[in-house]
């Protein structure tokens, strides 16, 4: 199954490798600190784990202006939102809980 980008950006081809060094550090960091070692569950499947990019020249203006596809994990995504202290709705029960990324809780 191919994963669909989850934001694309367009840059100056010149200013493309702060942006990208930038998304290697946010990578790294999560690596570092967040990693659960004992599951890949939620991981992406290359050398980045947490987020991943590629780049393209653009198609209008190749020589002047690039395309960087980002592509976030599973448990990125999770993470961030335990960490924003975000709710979810459940609907069969009509309550609003924090998110939790394990799913422990103490009902």
């Amino acid at each position: 199954m191919v994963k669909e980008p989850d934001y694309l950006f367009v840059v100056n081809s010149k200013r493309q490798d702060v942006l990208t060094e930038q998304l290697d550090a946010i990578d790294q960091n999560y690596e570092k600190e967040k990693r659960d070692l004992s599951t890949n569950f939620g991981l992406l499947h290359g050398k980045r784990k947490y987020l991943d990019y590629k780049v393209y020249p653009h198609t209008g203006d190749p020589e002047n202006k690039a395309l960087i596809l980002v592509f976030f994990s599973d448990r990125i995504l999770n993470l961030k939102a335990e960490e924003l202290e975000m709710n979810v709705l459940i609907q069969n029960r009509y309550q609003t809980l924090p998110f939790i990324t394990e799913g422990q809780n103490n009902f």
